[in-house]
């Protein structure tokens, strides 16, 4: 639903891009890399996507994560599919359960400003 808002549109249309059932419209692309803090090419870039999906790990991590008991490397491994806010609080409270030295492994998810907090 944070996506649909940003975006100006339908929570639906977002739930039937993440279903496979219908993909962005173009004019959507500079907002979503935006959003992702990717570049347009790596949005279009099928190899990269299929490469970096695991429905197994997503499932499992998503899972222990929702229970809170997931750690950095849980957020690693299904930071590609979440939004930047959310990476931010999810490692926000790792940070806060696991101590600082964790950020470590986390900067490269994290928003600038989430790391100079």
């Amino acid at each position: 639903m944070s996506l649909a808002d940003q975006l100006d549109i339908s929570y639906q249309a977002v739930s039937n891009w993440e279903r496979g059932e219908s993909m962005p419209d173009i004019s959507k692309l500079p907002q979503l890399a935006h959003i992702f803090d990717v570049r347009i090419d790596d949005i279009l870039d099928e190899s990269k996507r299929a490469e970096s999906y695991n429905p197994a790990l997503f499932t499992e991590s998503q899972k222990i994560f929702s229970e809170g008991y997931g750690g950095a490397a849980e957020l690693l491994a299904i930071s590609s599919f979440l939004s930047k806010p959310t990476i931010d609080a999810c490692a926000k409270e790792i940070i806060e359960r696991e101590g600082k030295g964790v950020i470590v492994f986390l900067t490269s998810v994290m928003s600038e400003n989430a790391i100079d907090e």
